[in-house]
């Protein structure tokens, strides 16, 4: 490799150049908190535990401690294996500034609903 054909100085500028990029916020930034235990039951006969969880999807720029309604997200049993297919339409809601919680529940064939009456 020649060295002698660049000029060193060139160089040492060209790496030293900053660029300042502005970026335009289109749309809302949002955050997701997932995998959130909200319950721990009873499960597979009464033998074990399983924890319930929830996700939760909101503004990040938000006012804090601001009571403001929600959507609670109630997937049916058909689709339960992939909530995520329903990720889009959650999101339309929370760039609206409405906060979101999908949860996971069992069904009354895994829930014994008579005890808790």
């Amino acid at each position: 490799m020649d060295l002698n054909r660049f000029n060193l100085d060139e160089l040492r500028k060209e790496l030293q150049m900053k660029k300042e990029v502005t970026i335009k916020l289109v749309q809302e930034v949002l955050s997701m908190a997932s995998g959130i235990s909200y319950s721990c039951v009873s499960d597979w006969y009464e033998s074990t535990f399983c924890n319930l969880k929830m996700n939760l999807i909101f503004p990040k720029h938000r006012e804090v401690h601001v009571k403001q309604p929600a959507i609670l997200w109630l997937c049916g049993v058909h689709l339960r294996s992939n909530e995520d297919v329903w990720l889009p339409e959650m999101m339309d809601f929370a760039r609206e500034g409405i906060p979101l919680a999908s949860i996971e529940y069992r069904t009354s064939n895994k829930a014994n609903f008579r005890q808790h009456w």
